[in-house]
């Protein structure tokens, strides 16, 4: 009784300066733990980054994350702490403790930090489990040994002999109006269609991107943007609510148009040095659901997975670190 009437005496005037002056003292007394308690705070770097998770998803989201953080290391040394729950090593022996089988057994990956397949089948970078990881790393193996690399020369070959082929046309119309980097653009996405799906993306027959490109860049944008707000769940859950239909047809697209790549290419009995030729060298896995550690087949919603991480990851990459070698 004594308590309702103390709580109705309350003017309503004080509930909005006690609720801001509550938030205040919650806030402080987190900062103070993170920088002084948090068993991560004896690991140098910048305390605004060690309180909070904005400032490195800031960093992620304009791009330049790679950049920041080699700077902090630059500045603090081979292990600095990036936010609240994270550190980055930048030594060889980090990774054979970060990612090794120790006495501990391995690290999880943290799911936070990997967006869910638009298919609901993990690839190799977005499994969570270790074993299902390796399990894919084993079958994913064959392609990128250096037998698969030497019979993969010709092929690859053959699109830079196209390119020079062309340049050269370009340069006799117009020296001055050559974008080198579009054409190592062309040139790695017609690699990379040709070895991961079968068939290029025809960039160096064009002489354009081939809109699937334009909607993968346009999704690294927007992967960027989504993958630091889910550092953030009640901002991540309200960017859901209000990510425009179109955009997520948009996603979906391009998954589906490289998808319809990967099951033109399994329906061919070609033998060509492409990657899946290498995955499939213990034949497909028609069955879906869990798989066991050691079993020798890929299923195709995997390779419909793996396969969409893979021309997402090594196209652009590739041609920006090129135009940079002929550059240097």
């Amino acid at each position: 009784m004594m308590l309702s009437s103390w709580a109705t005496s309350i003017s309503p005037i004080w509930c909005l300066p006690a609720g801001i002056l509550l938030a205040i003292t919650i806030a402080f007394f987190i900062c103070c733990y993170r920088l002084y308690i948090s068993p991560l705070s004896v690991f140098p770097g910048p305390k605004l980054w060690a309180i909070s998770n904005i400032p490195l998803q800031l960093s992620v989201i304009r791009g330049k994350n790679h950049l920041d953080i080699t700077a902090l290391h630059q500045k603090y040394g081979p292990i600095i702490r990036i936010s609240p729950n994270e550190l980055a090593f930048n030594t060889a022996r980090a990774i054979r403790d970060v990612y090794g089988q120790g006495p501990g057994g391995c690290f999880a990956k943290d799911p936070s930090h990997y967006l869910p397949p638009a298919n609901g089948t993990h690839h190799i970078l977005s499994a969570i489990d270790n074993n299902s990881h390796a399990r894919q790393r084993r079958l994913l193996a064959p392609a990128f040994t250096a037998r698969a690399l030497k019979d993969q020369e010709g092929l690859i070959q053959g699109y830079v002999d196209t390119m020079i082929s062309k340049l050269r046309a370009e340069i006799e119309k117009d020296p001055s109006r050559i974008n080198i980097l579009n054409w190592m653009n062309y040139t790695t996405f017609d690699i990379t269609g040709d070895l991961m799906f079968g068939e290029s993306f025809d960039c160096l027959k064009d002489s354009r991107l081939h809109p699937w490109i334009g909607l993968l860049f346009n999704s690294i944008k927007m992967l960027a943007v989504v993958g630091a707000t889910m550092q953030f769940p009640i901002l991540h859950g309200l960017l859901e609510a209000f990510i425009p239909t179109n955009v997520t047809r948009q996603a979906e697209e391009h998954f589906n148009l490289a998808a319809s790549k990967v099951d033109r290419r399994l329906e061919t009995s070609i033998s060509r040095p492409d990657f899946i030729s290498a995955i499939l060298q213990n034949g497909l896995n028609r069955m879906e659901g869990q798989y066991c550690d050691n079993q020798r087949l890929m299923s195709r919603a995997e390779i419909h997975s793996n396969a969409f991480m893979y021309g997402v990851t090594s196209s652009s990459p590739c041609a920006k670190t090129l135009k940079k070698k002929k550059g240097g």
